[in-house]
């Protein structure tokens, strides 16, 4: 489909660039980029990806844009996530105020009780629950291969599990991936990693899909994130968005051998490590 005819569609059915990025799971700035025509060459799976939600049933998108309110919020993406590896299209996401109106705060986190597993984003907190075996074990398969070799060659890079990332450096948002490199030219790192670390990943989990497909892929994108992993675990699958692809996903198979291309060709990931994880708890 030419960029023309997605204009006039997009036009006609009254989408947004914001509505249009979250039904099709591509970045809003990305997104911006190709209706403005900044971007000449966007990649063919990223068009796909709009040209899916143009064309599809419009009664599945229309009045169904993400609303971040005190309830249970549920959208359906389609068939691209499906394609993807994020499993069922149909996602939700619960989100709590604990009482208060308004926007929350970091502050208001750190008031919660110590049993408490929530992240603050855009002043909202969205319940994490408590990650499965699998999901901690490949985050720690990962976080170990990539320590090993940011301390071989001497980079002065944090590798972090599950850390607190101000990405915004605002106190609205206090993201936790399960893994990050903060590299100290980037980032100040202290109670909290602030500001975009230069590697983020997150191993998908059933309640948390919308999350990393969608709400956090667009905040990673917009802070400056280098290069955003999200590991499937169910479909056996990876999506890497890079800030060298303008952040268009490149989705791959979990075997062989795969580069971190954000610390340099030399640092390659072992994917047959995390298969035999995934394989281990089926």
């Amino acid at each position: 489909m030419e960029l023309d005819e997605m204009i006039r569609i997009k036009e006609q059915r009254g989408y947004s660039i914001k509505q249009l990025a979250e039904y099709s799971g591509v970045p809003e700035g990305t997104v911006r980029k190709i209706f403005s025509g900044q971007t000449a060459c966007p990649r063919a799976v990223t068009m796909s990806a709009l040209e899916k939600v143009l064309t599809g049933d419009e009664s599945v998108y229309k009045g169904k844009n993400y609303f971040y309110d005190m309830k249970s919020a549920s959208a359906d993406y389609g068939k691209y996530l499906d394609e993807a590896g994020s499993g069922s299209s149909r996602i939700a996401e619960t989100v709590f105020s604990y009482g208060k109106k308004g926007l929350m705060t970091i502050e208001d986190l750190e008031s919660l009780p110590e049993d408490s597993r929530s992240e603050l984003i855009d002043g909202i907190l969205y319940d994490m629950g408590s990650p499965s075996l699998v999901h901690q074990d490949i985050s720690m398969e990962v976080a170990m291969q990539i320590r090993q070799f940011t301390k071989e060659k001497g980079l002065k890079c944090k590798t972090l599990v599950n850390p607190g990332v101000q990405i915004l450096r605002d106190d609205q948002n206090l993201l936790i991936p399960d893994v990050a490199v903060a590299c100290r030219d980037k980032t100040r790192i202290g109670r909290y990693v602030e500001g975009a670390p230069v590697f983020v990943m997150e191993v998908v989990s059933e309640h948390g899909r919308k999350r990393d497909y969608v709400i956090k892929l667009n905040k990673y994108s917009q802070a400056g994130v280098e290069e955003y992993w999200i590991v499937d675990p169910f479909k056996k699958m990876i999506t890497i968005y890079t800030t060298e692809e303008d952040y268009a996903p490149e989705i791959i198979p979990i075997e062989g051998k795969c580069s971190l291309h954000c610390l340099g060709e030399d640092l390659v990931i072992d994917l047959d490590e995390i298969a035999n994880i995934i394989e281990e708890y089926e």
